[in-house]
């Protein structure tokens, strides 16, 4: 195989690496919601749920759901400026 085909053993190391490097456990931080108060966090997230159910994107459910998985990973901050946001536009 050497001399006929030399990308042929390139190509079966690298899936051997690929192979290995899926196997170790990923290490993924924390969601920043933790830290935060368990009472601010919800009820903002509900009130985000209200806000994209009259924005109608509660009928794409793949949508609906990577929106609200991408809020949990909200910090502190993000949170309070989010809420400042929900407020104004539920008004």
């Amino acid at each position: 195989m050497k001399g006929s085909y030399p990308s042929l053993n390139l190509g079966q190391s690298v899936m051997i690496y690929a192979y290995v490097m899926a196997s170790f456990e990923r290490i993924q931080p924390e969601p920043a919601f933790h830290s935060l108060d368990q009472e601010g966090f919800r009820a903002m997230m509900d009130k985000s749920r209200e806000v994209l159910e009259d924005l109608g994107i509660k009928s794409n459910p793949a949508l609906y759901n990577r929106i609200l998985e991408r809020l949990a990973s909200l910090g502190e901050d993000d949170v309070h400026l989010l809420h400042s946001i929900l407020n104004r536009y539920l008004k």
